[in-house]
């Protein structure tokens, strides 16, 4: 009998019809938003409106400091851009005592041929004119050595100064602080059109949404960022409450 009245329990639970799921809620028409903004409460509404006015002005005020920090550093590279090349320029137009050095000897052959013609087809004259010659060459390659030596230590000195890399990480910043205001706008945004639709059904207040994570743009990582109390709770709370 026990047997039989589970059976029959078990049918008279299959033979129950299970409720049908409620139709998803047409989306509201822009026309009819204004039906919607009418029938939420003053308390709610100048919740809202103040919402929206934060969400506005922070965006707006922080972007136009970016924007004015970009400027800035615009300004700044193009200065020290400016400043690299003049030196570049001024460094390749230094003076060179080469030249001069050729110059001298030249003059001083001119003179000894000039001063002593039948000299000259003497071998003795002729090796000694060709040392000269070899005593240049030495004299020139020295100086051609040290003004090379020069330049790779300016040169080195010039790709250790970090400017290039100062710039770059001032670049980074700024994509990274254009990023996590974008992200703070969108969750704003979210935050408001939730608190908005909910009032407009007559559902009451959702709760605020989590901070978002701090999100790090050059490496694509996310660092989960501690709750933090919404100041927006109090007020919420006494919308709910009236």
């Amino acid at each position: 009998a026990g047997a039989a009245h589970r059976g029959g329990s078990k049918e008279s639970r299959g033979s129950k019809e299970e409720p049908a799921a409620p139709p998803p809620p047409e989306p509201v028409r822009l026309e009819d938003l204004p039906a919607y903004v009418e029938k939420i409460e003053g308390v709610v509404f100048d919740m809202l409106l103040t919402e929206w006015r934060e969400l506005e002005g922070d965006f707006l005020t922080s972007t136009q400091e970016l924007f004015q920090w970009q400027r800035a550093e615009q300004a700044e590279f193009s200065g020290g851009l400016h400043g690299i090349q003049s030196r570049f320029v001024k460094f390749l137009q230094r003076p060179d005592d080469k030249q001069r050095e050729i110059d001298a000897f030249v003059q001083r052959f001119n003179d000894f041929s000039e001063e002593y013609p039948e000299m000259r087809k003497q071998d003795e004259t002729k090796a000694e004119l060709h040392q000269r010659v070899d005593d240049l060459q030495v004299k020139l390659q020295g100086m051609v050595e040290s003004a090379r030596a020069k330049s790779l230590d300016l040169l080195r000195e010039t790709e250790e100064s970090g400017w290039v890399e100062a710039h770059v990480d001032v670049v980074a910043a700024q994509v990274q602080h254009l990023v996590r205001l974008e992200v703070k706008r969108y969750h704003a945004a979210s935050q408001l059109l939730s608190d908005f639709y909910f009032a407009a059904m007559g559902a009451g207040l959702p709760e605020a949404k989590p901070s978002p994570p701090t999100i790090n743009a050059l490496d694509g990582q996310e660092e989960q960022q501690a709750e933090v109390p919404d100041p927006k709770a109090k007020a919420k709370a006494k919308a709910k409450a009236k």
